[in-house]
């Protein structure tokens, strides 16, 4: 899977569900999705949040690495 491709593709929770699962823990896999989060249009980074949710719910642990990153782009996020 290619997860810009997936959220791309369809935003229901059917979809977040399926990226959730194609992560699962593995770091290497959430880090292609912190990527789209962190750098990619608005509308895919708000897509992308939905599914960091999803996946820190189950594994908060992978986000840890991202603390550092997420406050300030919180700050700055387009609304």
């Amino acid at each position: 899977m290619i997860i810009r491709e997936a959220l791309k593709a369809e935003r229901s929770k059917k979809q977040m569900m399926r990226i959730q699962e194609y992560i699962e823990n593995d770091g290497a896999r959430f880090a292609e999705l912190m990527e789209v989060f962190l750098n990619d249009t608005p509308k895919l980074m708000e897509y992308a949040a939905w599914a960091v949710s999803h996946c820190a719910d189950e594994h908060p642990e992978l986000l840890m690495p991202y603390v550092k990153y997420i406050v300030p782009h919180a700050r700055h996020a387009p609304h």
